[in-house]
């Protein structure tokens, strides 16, 4: 009985039957703590927040400084030769004053080119972007912080699955081994009174049919909590049920 209700520091868990494996393997604490952060789903939302407050640090200070604006177009058109009106002139002054009738001429090609180039900063950004950078940094501490925090909730859990199997897992033992000191006690009481040896009475072997029973109860509550514990750990350590 001693070897089953001891508990050494490396301890192990046995029956957790691993996915693609005939039969059981067993894991220490430190590898189902690991197991358990893997595949815990919540944590990787709360890294994927991280990533997306990190992506706002990042345009926010995208924004920051200057900005530079260059727009350019070339295009090629016919080539045309003096101003707007008749006879090439540029101005009204002459007569006649009216458009030319020659853009209908095709007297060959002229490049035509439009570069545009702004520097600015616009006014209202002005101690702002500072400050929404610091929000965004803080959003970045803030997720962090909802990591480690279900990290550590992770880990309390299979802690708690993994040590109340082990507990359960013992306190059955122990109590199967008083089931069946007490089946050996009610043969002999039995025994006893059949043979009138005067030794036990019909009160004593009641009494031990009695904890016998009782001691039943308790096996099977032991069973219970020993099979809910390990489907938890099964379901934290990604295995499943």
């Amino acid at each position: 009985m001693n070897k089953h209700n001891k508990l050494t520091q490396a301890l192990l868990l046995s029956g957790l039957l691993l996915s693609g494996y005939a039969s059981a393997q067993t894991i220490n604490l430190q590898q189902a703590i690991d197991m358990s952060l893997s595949a815990d789903p919540r944590i990787k939302e709360r890294e994927y927040l991280v990533d997306a407050a990190r992506g706002l640090l990042a345009e926010v200070k995208g924004n920051q400084g200057w900005r530079i604006n260059a727009n350019a177009f070339i295009g090629l058109t016919k080539q045309v030769e003096g101003g707007f009106y008749s006879g090439g002139t540029t101005s009204c002054a002459a007569v006649p004053c009216t458009p030319r009738t020659d853009g209908d001429k095709w007297n060959g090609l002229s490049d035509w080119t439009h570069i545009e180039f702004a520097l600015t900063k616009p006014l209202y950004t002005f101690g702002k972007i500072e400050e929404y950078g610091k929000a965004a940094q803080g959003n970045i501490d803030i997720k962090r912080g909802e990591v480690r925090q279900t990290q550590a909730e992770t880990v309390f859990d299979t802690k708690r699955a993994y040590f109340g199997y082990l507990t359960a897992r013992d306190i059955r033992l122990f109590l199967e081994d008083m089931q069946e000191r007490l089946t050996q006690s009610i043969s002999r009481a039995e025994k006893s009174l059949k043979d009138e040896t005067g030794e036990v009475t019909q009160s004593d072997l009641y009494s031990l049919q009695t904890a016998k029973g009782v001691i039943g109860k308790y096996v099977h509550q032991a069973k219970a909590v020993e099979t809910i514990s390990l489907d938890g750990l099964r379901v934290l350590t990604g295995v499943g049920l």
